[in-house]
């Protein structure tokens, strides 16, 4: 059907009177007299009568604004270490990331916060290295939205709101991911990303695959363990159980942006790794 579809584009294309006038949309929905309109609705999630639409293409990494389907509640960390204890969605994953020799899945949706969500999918080797691998959901729209937990002392964050941004990602908050790949075998070397957060702080990641030389990297896209972080302000605590959160990079100067989420709210942090005593 995809296939159909496809090639009435193309036959439409070419007949160059047989043009459409207007914005499919301004309509939506499938079988319209747009030739395009099927393709376009197929990669929506839902249709013009609020309905699901069963679509391959419109999906998302995360369940209730959090990547819950990559760790269970029996498990509190994932990634290289503790792979062995993670959920059979997340083993599934990695078979594909296996077959097909990958070290890096980016993608759009879901909107998540100021800054993309990597979800790592690493592997020790048996020579005790880190094979480095990340699934990075890239979609900053509604950045604008963030909220940033903070106590009475210390800086005090706040977003700026969606200023008169047409996508919510305001008028402050701004990423770019730069990758250095190898031309030759397509390698990737350096995953970092740089930009403005929601309440105008600017920032630049580490190197998500610099795990050998910087450990703390292996802790990006997994599950922060609050008995080694300490927050920078209050975290938001409506349920009377802990929230969970997530760890989306460590920054230049040494912190971690943290992030945590419920349904479309997205709750923002800083947090510091706890010194151990001596």
């Amino acid at each position: 059907q995809v296939g159909l579809w496809k090639k009435n584009v193309l036959h439409s294309h070419d007949e160059s009177t047989n043009r459409t006038v207007g914005v499919w949309s301004t309509i939506g929905g499938y079988n319209t007299h747009f030739d395009y309109g099927n393709l376009l609705q197929f990669g929506m999630g839902w249709l013009p009568t609020k309905k699901k639409n069963p679509t391959i293409v419109y999906s998302s990494w995360l369940n209730d604004g959090m990547p819950q389907q990559f760790y269970g509640s029996h498990c509190r960390k994932m990634g290289a270490i503790s792979f062995e204890n993670a959920t059979p969605y997340a083993r599934e994953v990695s078979k594909f990331f296996d077959a097909g020799n990958l070290q890096l899945i980016l993608s759009g949706h879901q909107p998540h916060g100021d800054h993309p969500t990597p979800i790592n999918m690493s592997r020790g080797t048996d020579e005790g290295k880190v094979n480095a691998r990340f699934i990075l959901p890239c979609d900053t729209s509604y950045s604008g939205d963030a909220h940033w937990m903070c106590s009475g002392s210390g800086e005090k964050r706040n977003s700026h709101g969606r200023g008169n941004s047409v996508s919510g990602r305001g008028d402050t908050a701004v990423c770019e991911v730069l990758i250095d790949q190898n031309v030759d075998d397509g390698s990737i070397s350096s995953t970092i990303s740089h930009g403005k957060l929601s309440d105008g702080t600017r920032y630049e990641s580490i190197n998500l695959f610099d795990a050998d030389k910087d450990p703390d990297a292996a802790l990006i896209g997994t599950l922060l363990d609050r008995d080694d972080f300490v927050f920078e302000g209050s975290v938001r605590d409506d349920s009377g159980e802990e929230m969970d959160w997530w760890i989306k990079n460590k920054l230049s100067d040494g912190r971690f942006l943290v992030s945590s989420g419920k349904g479309y709210d997205v709750f923002n942090s800083i947090a510091e790794k706890k010194h151990s005593s001596t």
